[in-house]
């Protein structure tokens, strides 16, 4: 069904214009339900691509992709970038380093969980690209958020209900704009966390030393998450939690390899 299918008799924005821009196609035809780690991209993760750099000399599919939008995320004044997840959990508004950005999540009110973070060092992602991650850009702003797992039918009520409060807060389209129930109920309480460190794998052998899920809080300082090589290498290298109540986001080693983040540590923040 078509966005104009989904809202009142108001189609036309009360201010600006409504974008809707879908992300690496060609990864997307590829999706199989039962393989789908093999669709999250043909080359590499569109969403470290965005850089001058790489979108000036793209060598990848996701370059070229990102190259073909960057025009449209040049006009984004507003930008909510959705994705869905590899793992089950639960949603993630991630909300970048930017104050005015943070304000913006806790102001949408869902979902429970913000993470705030500096982004991955493979690469740029699109919410930090140029006016979007600037620090003196007070009227720009851009969020993240993980709507689920690809396979959870409760993710695509996730993307509506941010989608529809995001236009709303933009003052885009009014408060009785959308037709159908899109709005989901507020969480009780938001909790923001901030990403301090990464746990990034030295070597394919990385290994969690026990079952580990996304948000799950370790209350002991010093507590080792994870090894790099056999528990039993000498030269095994530890990673450990830096402080007590330490929160784990995002654990998964579906994408392993060298150089890839398997993990982040965060703690609470106000």
């Amino acid at each position: 069904m078509g966005f104009e299918g989904l809202i009142g008799g108001q189609h036309t924005p009360i201010s600006g214009k409504f974008m809707l821009i879908f992300g690496n196609l060609e990864a997307f035809d590829t999706f199989d339900a039962a393989n789908h780690d093999t669709s999250r991209f043909i080359h590499e993760d569109v969403n470290r691509v965005w850089s001058d750099a790489r979108l000036a000399h793209p060598v990848s599919q996701e370059a070229y992709r990102a190259s073909a939008l960057l025009p449209f995320v040049q006009q984004a004044d507003w930008l909510l970038d959705l994705h869905s997840r590899h793992e089950p959990g639960k949603p993630l508004l991630l909300a970048g380093l930017l104050p005015r950005n943070l304000a913006l999540a806790r102001k949408l009110g869902t979902p429970e969980h913000i993470v705030v973070d500096a982004g991955h060092k493979e690469g740029v992602r699109l919410r930090y690209y140029k006016r979007l991650g600037a620090a003196d850009e007070a009227d720009i702003f851009s969020l993240l958020i993980e709507c689920g797992f690809h396979g959870d039918m409760n993710s695509p009520a996730v993307a509506f209900n941010m989608v529809a409060r995001f236009l709303r807060a933009a003052n885009c389209v009014s408060a009785d704009t959308f037709r159908v129930n899109w709005l989901q109920p507020l969480p009780a309480q938001q909790t923001a966390v901030q990403v301090t460190h990464a746990v990034v794998a030295h070597s394919p052998n990385l290994r969690f030393t026990q079952d580990r899920h996304d948000l799950q809080n370790i209350p002991t300082k010093g507590t080792v998450v994870a090894y790099n090589n056999d528990n039993d290498n000498d030269n095994a290298i530890a990673f450990a939690t830096p402080y007590d109540n330490c929160t784990l986001i995002m654990p998964s080693l579906r994408q392993l390899r060298t150089g890839a983040t398997v993990v982040r540590l965060a703690q609470k923040i106000p």
